[in-house]
């Protein structure tokens, strides 16, 4: 149990990382994400939660249309994450 909470725990870190490193800012602001971004993030295992937090800060460039969220929910977005990611199209 504690082994995989250990590895959830770098996985998630690395991700976060990752997003981050690639995150190019423009005065300050964050890179939008994209549908990509998101559903890497879910399947690494970064809680829905979280990637709201993100959405809601760095924005999405992506439009969401009825294939793309099937295909967040099969990486596991929950209702919330999609809102949220609705309420965010084109804010940077």
């Amino acid at each position: 149990m504690r082994a995989m909470t250990l590895l959830v725990a770098s996985i998630l870190l690395l991700v976060v990382g990752s997003i981050a490193a690639r995150t190019t800012r423009t005065q300050n602001a964050p890179r939008p994400l994209s549908a990509a971004d998101v559903e890497h993030g879910l399947k690494s295992a970064v809680p829905n939660a979280r990637m709201a937090a993100l959405v809601r800060q760095c924005g999405v460039d992506f439009e969401l249309t009825v294939g793309v969220e099937k295909a967040l929910r099969s990486a596991g977005a929950n209702d919330n994450l999609i809102l949220q990611i609705g309420r965010s199209q084109g804010v940077v």
